[in-house]
């Protein structure tokens, strides 16, 4: 059918003639049949159009879809030189395998560089805990510990042991204010995160046990003399079980005197934790052990001393990556030795071992049953330690620094690692006797005294 201009019938057979062989008379149609033939058409027209711009649409898209995708294909090239990776999987940290170690999986949170809280510092580049004399900083963390978690901390002060107790929980942030805080006062006090450990002797002395606590940090108010105390002989001051970043700064710990009359039970024990930091901390006797590590990994010890205590200063056992630092073991009553490891990583660097008595018969004893300790002193001072004899005897018997393993002992064979680095050494006697001499390694500069 014809496309009309106007749509109308009538207008489009106006001059129209339909003829035949009898007549010349025009046709005539009536005005209900024009009517309805212009709505056909019309409708026609209408669905002609609608086509018609359907089909110019699509073939619009089309066209848009082909040049798009030939564009992509031509610059993706150069939009892949341009993309800055996340990360540079060669940087990743690969975290110890021990299963407690994680210090950055429970929160994640972005943090600035804690080292931004020291405007006074004198140095170019501000370098946490050496701000001399500014009373402005309060940057109080040591360069190598991963403080990823301070900031999401919750500030809390006490004055108070049943303050104290009250406020153990996780992701806390204590500061004590000057004074001693007796433990024993509180025993039986409730807290999901504490409980009291019966003494081995069933004489009802219990140790205050913080348990399956994360980020806690345990610290003295800036220049204020805190003491944590028991009275208990048979009870540790304070035990950390399950716990992971902890820190102890500025805290001083021990048994309260009793003469005499020795402890049987430590100081600060640690047992299955992991990412622990101590500074400028004193554990002192007559506690039998001034700190026990079990089944940790991850420990720094910093500008801390362990004097007095009447068994061994520092026991060590299954654990890994631990260090001292410009720590202190003097004046202690051991009657085993100042220091005990067994099958543990350890590091000493700059630490000094001096004046302590009652020795068995060496000043550190590392797998005496067999174990693969490798354990590293760096700048150390092991000097004037004596052995449990008559003071006349003292000059005829030879106090030996190290015994790593019986050599009669063949049922505890081990592969225990001693190095040993500028430090000074007493006696020149680094093993003897019936204790095997070939586990240590004189990595040079050493002073024999």
């Amino acid at each position: 059918m014809a496309q009309f201009d106007n749509n109308k019938l009538s207008d489009a057979l106006k001059d129209y003639k339909f003829s035949d062989d009898t007549t010349t008379s025009p046709a005539t149609f009536s005005k209900d049949f024009e009517a309805n033939m212009g709505r056909f058409i019309r409708q026609k027209q209408r669905s002609h159009n609608v086509r018609v711009f359907a089909q110019r649409a699509a073939a619009v898209f089309i066209a848009v879809a082909l040049f798009g995708s030939l564009f992509y294909i031509l610059m993706l090239p150069r939009f892949t030189e341009n993309i800055t990776p996340l990360y540079d999987a060669e940087e990743q940290h690969i975290p110890d395998e021990h299963p407690d170690n994680q210090i950055s999986d429970e929160i994640s949170v972005d943090v600035e560089d804690p080292c931004d809280c020291c405007p006074e510092c004198d140095q170019p580049e501000c370098v946490c805990n050496e701000c001399g004399d500014s009373d402005e900083c309060e940057c109080s963390a040591s360069e190598g510990y991963d403080q990823a978690y301070i900031h999401s901390l919750t500030d809390v002060e006490v004055s108070t042991v049943h303050d104290l107790l009250n406020a153990i929980s996780p992701n806390t942030n204590i500061t004590l204010k000057a004074g001693l805080y007796d433990v024993s006062t509180l025993v039986g006090f409730e807290n999901p995160y504490i409980k009291w450990q019966d003494d081995t002797y069933g004489l009802n002395e219990k140790t205050l046990v913080i348990s399956g606590v994360d980020n806690l940090t345990l610290q003295a108010e800036p220049g204020a003399e805190v003491e944590i105390v028991t009275p208990f002989r048979f009870a540790e001051i304070m035990s950390f079980e399950n716990c992971n970043n902890i820190s102890m700064i500025g805290i001083k710990a021990g048994h309260t005197e009793t003469g005499d009359y020795e402890c049987d039970a430590g100081v600060v024990v640690f047992s299955n934790c992991s990412n622990v930091y101590i500074e400028n901390c004193h554990f002192y006797g007559c506690g039998s052990i001034g700190i026990e590590i079990y089944s940790s990994n991850n420990f720094a010890v910093k500008d801390t001393i362990i004097d007095d205590c009447s068994r061994v200063a520092v026991n060590i056992e299954d654990s890994r990556q631990i260090e001292f630092i410009n720590c202190k073991f003097i004046d202690n009553r051991a009657y085993q030795y100042v220091i005990c490891i067994w099958n543990s990583t350890v590091t000493f660097n700059d630490c000094e071992i001096s004046n302590n008595r009652g020795l068995r018969g060496s000043v550190i004893e590392i797998d005496f049953f067999g174990g693969s300790s490798h354990v590293v002193f760096n700048r150390c001072v092991i000097i004037n330690n004596a052995l449990n004899v008559p003071d006349s005897w003292l000059s005829e018997v030879t106090t030996y620094i190290f015994s790593p393993k019986k050599e009669d002992f063949t049922m505890y064979e081990g592969t225990s690692r001693i190095e040993i680095q500028d430090s000074v050494l007493e006696l020149g006697n680094f093993t003897g006797g019936y204790w095997k001499n070939d586990s240590v390694t004189d990595l040079g500069g050493n002073t024999l005294n």
